[in-house]
């Protein structure tokens, strides 16, 4: 993958008290997806939250974000994209 650059700029110019990336890459590659993000300089504090598709899950990715966007971010975090 490649980092999206105009993401990227809009993700760093930001400040809120939590970033959250919520991919659909499956939980058992974590360690590469944050090692991923180490590399392409994607800044995770403290507050962020990376979340992703449990293993068990085999839809395609997007219905898993959805999914989880409208039952755990909408409801409890201003979003902005």
């Amino acid at each position: 993958d490649t980092v999206d650059k105009a993401i990227k700029v809009i993700y760093d110019s930001l400040y809120f008290p939590t970033h959250i990336i919520l991919t659909g890459r499956p939980e058992s590659n974590r360690e590469i997806t944050e090692e991923w993000l180490e590399e392409n300089d994607v800044r995770m504090w403290l507050e962020d939250r990376l979340i992703m598709k449990p293993d068990k899950d085999k839809r395609p990715s997007q219905f898993f974000k959805e999914e989880y966007y409208l039952k755990h971010i909408k409801p409890n975090y201003n979003t902005i994209f």
